[in-house]
């Protein structure tokens, strides 16, 4: 794969692209915690995302610049003096619950759990899931609504 520059990339986006112009192989790539899915793509799909990534780096540069401009002012000042700090109770309430979650993750099968992060982490349509997996929109609901049935039987036990 050759190197391409590496850019600013936006926190949610789900994809990675890479390609081997001489043996033109274009190639995208989504991950999440458990697993990464490559999907070979045309050269026009291909520079259309590169196209649409550096136009979020040129986004996310502007933004950093007028924040920079605009960071310290009195009101930002009085706002961070001001900011309430997380509860020690919140923070150990909310890494038990991410726990139990991780938990009740593992309990479903690797299909149902890759489609529930593209579905709800990624926010993908149930459409582009099936056509990522070359599969029908009724299959991807079933698995997400089965794996969803077993994460609140999961919950329902605590």
């Amino acid at each position: 794969m050759d190197k391409r520059p590496k850019r600013t990339r936006d926190k949610y986006n789900p994809y990675i692209l890479h390609s081997e112009i001489e043996k033109n192989v274009y190639k995208v790539t989504f991950s999440n915690k458990n697993e990464m899915i490559s999907i070979d793509i045309t050269k026009e799909i291909f520079n259309e995302l590169d196209e649409f990534e550096k136009e979020d780096a040129r986004q996310i540069q502007e933004i950093a610049r007028h924040n920079e401009l605009n960071a310290v002012t009195e009101t930002t000042l009085n706002k961070r003096a001001f900011e309430k700090q997380a509860n020690i109770d919140e923070v150990v309430i909310n890494r038990i619950n991410n726990e139990k979650l991780h938990k009740a993750m593992d309990k479903l099968t690797k299909q149902q759990r890759r489609r529930i992060l593209l579905y709800y982490d990624y926010q993908l349509s149930m459409e582009e899931i099936a056509r990522i997996e070359s599969c029908s929109k009724q299959s991807v609901q079933e698995s997400i609504d089965w794996g969803i049935k077993k994460l609140k039987k999961f919950f329902e036990k605590f």
